[in-house]
């Protein structure tokens, strides 16, 4: 027997879990055995049949037995005792919990394994300074954010739950900007219209995310215009302001992955708004932000601005440029609205 728990004790120490519970297992059950052999053979090694007179002749009396009722007690006890012992030595073997228990959970392996975000392997990098984000121009902010690294792959769809989420966001932004002391309104929405379009989002196949027809669309039908959606922001540092807060809002109710301030900073562009002195920085916070332009093998199918009216200035107002139908992309040409070389007439 103490020669088999120093087994199990030595290879416990070293061995593998299953190692370590099969010896620990065999080392009680050896002693066990031991216990056993010892306790139900005769003190005088005779066969349980026979017993001696009061003169010491043997006596052979068939099915005789013979009474030890006190070993059988202590058999017993120490039977007990070992099993106690084996249980506790298994359980408390390497460092007080059992192989099973040192296993860890499936949430604690995906916590282990968990590479760091985008977000996390940004936040400080190539000589970008935190403090000095009020400075960044456009390209620094797509550079801080992993903008690049971050559309190396396809980016996800955006549910209705997120977009409404990412409402909200700027609606808290725009809320808390207003509430601060000696603030400028130095942003707005075009609009307190909710319209519906015969557009809707989805995955194209060539060019990731995109904004389809949900219906049939006739010539001249208007697409979509601005709404309560269309948000304009008069400064750069508005923007870039807002951009900062959305790198730094919480995640979406449905996981969306982070990157919607890359999303943002990619779907904005600069325009004159109708009413207003100077350019603008415009954006849409719905799926109209999906609109993709033609490849070189395709034509645009809208226009900003009515057709056929040389004196339709381009606002917010979109026109199919010939019969769309149901589940064709909707494209249109970028420059007809935005004025891409204004960037850094607004500091950015």
């Amino acid at each position: 027997p103490i020669v088999a728990i120093a087994s199990g004790v030595g290879l416990n120490k070293k061995g593998s879990e299953e190692h370590k519970s099969i010896t620990s297992i065999s080392a009680t059950r050896t002693i066990a055995m031991f216990l056993h052999q010892r306790f139900t053979s005769s003190s005088s090694s005779l066969p349980a049949s026979h017993r001696q007179d009061q003169d010491g002749h043997l006596i052979r009396e068939k099915g005789l037995k013979q009474k030890r009722n006190g070993p059988k007690i202590v058999h017993i006890i120490l039977l007990v005792g070992v099993a106690i012992i084996g249980s506790y030595y298994l359980s408390h073997s390497s460092g007080g919990s059992s192989s099973r228990q040192q296993q860890p959970s499936i949430r604690q392996t995906k916590a282990i394994q968990k590479k760091p975000s985008i977000r996390q392997t940004k936040a400080i990098q190539n000589g970008l300074e935190t403090s000095k984000w009020e400075t960044f121009g456009g390209r620094q902010l797509k550079q801080y954010f992993g903008c690049e690294e971050l559309f190396e792959t396809p980016r996800p769809t955006i549910s209705r739950r997120n977009w409404i989420y990412f409402r909200d966001l700027y609606n808290e932004y725009a809320a808390r900007e207003r509430s601060l002391p000696n603030n400028e309104d130095t942003t707005h929405k075009v609009n307190d219209d909710s319209v519906s379009f015969p557009v809707e989002g989805a995955v194209t196949a060539d060019k990731g995310r995109g904004l389809i027809a949900s219906r049939d669309i006739k010539r001249g039908e208007l697409i979509f215009t601005g709404t309560n959606n269309t948000i304009v922001f008069d400064t750069g540092h508005s923007w870039r302001k807002f951009l900062w807060y959305l790198y730094h809002a919480p995640d979406t109710p449905d996981l969306y992955p982070e990157g919607f301030a890359c999303d943002i900073r990619s779907w904005s562009w600069i325009q004159a708004v109708p009413n207003e002195e100077g350019l603008k920085i415009v954006v849409d916070i719905d799926e109209s932000s999906l609109l993709n332009q033609p490849s070189e093998d395709e034509e645009a199918n809208i226009q900003c601005g009515k057709l056929d009216d040389e004196d339709s200035i381009c606002e917010f107002d979109y026109y199919a440029m010939v019969d769309i139908e149901k589940g064709d992309e909707i494209l249109c040409e970028y420059a007809d609205f935005a004025e891409s070389r204004a960037w850094h007439e607004l500091g950015l």
